[in-house]
This record gives structure tokens, C-alpha cells and sequence, in this order.
């Protein structure tokens, strides 16, 4: 697993474009997925540390997308980070009770999303950080 790598789950192009260049000015290697089933095999090949998924996809719902990558042990320590404009209280329960790491609303607030990448990144390394967290950040 690299520690910079991120994938970025998201059939829209823009928003997909915009995460990119704000983690890469940040130093973050990225990724690209337009759909479920490519971000499971890119995810698989290249081992990212985080994944930012929507959870509307063309193929699938991100919340299926999500049982995929747990369904890998290969990927089971990869933090999801949910990235959607869903952000009912419901989505957000769903989500995080599946696993995600985070929910970010969309748009994306970047320094929130930098601060959970590293807060990741954080407990990935420091053997004293590593209890399980999710968070849910205010709307």
C-alpha cells in the first residue's frame, strides 16, 4: 500500500479533475475511476491508501461499490472516504455503518479533506493511532 496514493471513485469529470489537482498540488499521487468496476481493479493493482467514492455511479450504487473493495482481504485496510451531494442523515448512516472511513458532502471542502487523508495517513503509520474512527462532518 502506498501511503500517497488515492483513488478518486467519481463519473463526474469536473469534480473528478478538481480533487485531482488539489491532491496533487498537496503532494497525494492520484487515481482515476469513472465506475465501480474499474475503481475495484484499479484499486487492486495500484493499492491505494484512501478512496474517494460517490456513491452514484453509471454501473452501481457506491454502497455496492464499497462491499466489493471490503470483499477483497487484499484491500481491507483501504479507508473509504464517502464524497456525495446525498447527504441525508440516512446516507450517512448507511455509509459509515458499511464501513467509510468519512463523509464528505459535495462540493468537497479541500482542508477537510486533506485533514482526514493525513489523519489516515496518521493512524496507517503510528501503531498508537490505529483504533477505528468514522467520522461524519458537519453539513
Amino acid at each position: 500500500m502506498n501511503l500517497s496514493k488515492v483513488l478518486i471513485v467519481d463519473d463526474n469529470i469536473d469534480l473528478a479533475q478538481a480533487l485531482e489537482v488539489r491532491l496533487c498540488a498537496n503532494d497525494y499521487q492520484t487515481l482515476v475511476a469513472r465506475d465501480g468496476s474499474s475503481a475495484v481493479a484499479l484499486a487492486l493493482d495500484e493499492m491505494p491508501f484512501a478512496i474517494l467514492l460517490d456513491l452514484h455511479l453509471p454501473d452501481e450504487d457506491g454502497l455496492a461499490v464499497m462491499q466489493r473493495f471490503r470483499s477483497f482481504p487484499e484491500l481491507s485496510s483501504v479507508q473509504i472516504i464517502v464524497v456525495s451531494a446525498d447527504c441525508s442523515p440516512v446516507t450517512q448512516h448507511k455509509a459509515l455503518e458499511q464501513g467509510a472511513h468519512a463523509f464528505l458532502e459535495k462540493p468537497v471542502n479541500h482542508h477537510l479533506l486533506l485533514h482526514t487523508l493525513r489523519d489516515i495517513q496518521m493512524r496507517s503509520t503510528d501503531p498508537e493511532h490505529l483504533k477505528a474512527t468514522t467520522h461524519t462532518y458537519p453539513l
